[in-house]
């Protein structure tokens, strides 16, 4: 990545930090979304974009994940590489073949526990590779 190059990183709902709905944590419906948009981005409210990043740049910021059921649920968010599908949609990779762009965010945590219709804001490190 050449210096004062622009990397957009934008996340839908998965890109940067995805939620499983495992069979240990049980099903449930959960609203991820940045948790400082920026007033002048307005993309800004569904995905994280960051301009003018240089290599080696490290980005401090967090997510807000909400419980949009009336029960308690219990959830792992990780940092997930996008991909596109066959058929040209997108998705996000599994944990484990996440080998791009999710090695260089770091989570404060990855199991959330959320009481009905609770937020809770999550800090992330994102670390730009030289």
């Amino acid at each position: 990545m050449k210096k004062n190059s622009i990397l957009t990183i934008f996340f839908i709902s998965s890109l940067l930090v995805f939620v499983s709905p495992q069979e240990t944590f049980g099903q449930g419906d959960i609203s991820i979304r940045p948790a400082n948009p920026d007033p002048n981005q307005p993309f800004s409210t569904s995905w994280f974009i960051y301009e003018k990043v240089n290599p080696g740049e490290i980005i401090k910021d967090q997510v807000k994940l909400i419980n949009l059921e009336e029960r308690p649920l219990k959830v792992k968010i990780w940092p997930a590489d996008g991909t596109t599908t066959a058929d040209g949609a997108y998705s996000v990779k599994p944990e484990e073949e996440s080998k791009k762009i999710g090695l260089w965010i770091t989570l404060a945590q990855k199991i959330v526990e959320l009481n009905p219709r609770e937020e809770k804001i999550i800090d992330f490190i994102l670390k730009v590779p030289e």
